[in-house]
């Protein structure tokens, strides 16, 4: 949560009062066939945590998407999720990985 106490920075950067900081981007980009390519992503990190997450889609000409999304997040702990969401012709797959401060597979939650 982004209290009013936080400055944006250009670029879609900002620097909360507490140290916390995020950055986003994206790009979106409509040729003249009708295809559509989308790209963006974002980072946090804090006292708590540290967020990354990066993916895109596109729309053919023919009107046919497909995307995927890749996000990685570390908790004060050390413990940490890494995970992939993919959609192609109709089929979402998704598929993550948690692991502790000692990099030893634990359950995600």
């Amino acid at each position: 949560m982004v209290r009013a106490m936080a400055r944006p920075f250009p670029g879609g950067a900002l620097r909360a009062a507490n140290g916390a900081a995020g950055a986003r981007s994206s790009t979106t980009t409509r040729n003249v066939d009708g295809s559509v390519a989308h790209q963006g992503g974002f980072q946090t990190r804090g006292a708590k945590g540290s967020v990354n997450s990066s993916g895109g889609y596109i729309k053919d000409s023919d009107g046919k998407v497909s995307g995927s999304r890749n996000t990685s997040t570390t908790g004060a702990s050390g413990n940490s999720y890494a995970g992939s969401t993919t959609y192609s012709i109709g089929k979402l797959q998704h598929s993550g990985t948690c692991t502790d401060a000692g990099d030893v597979a634990i359950p995600c939650r």
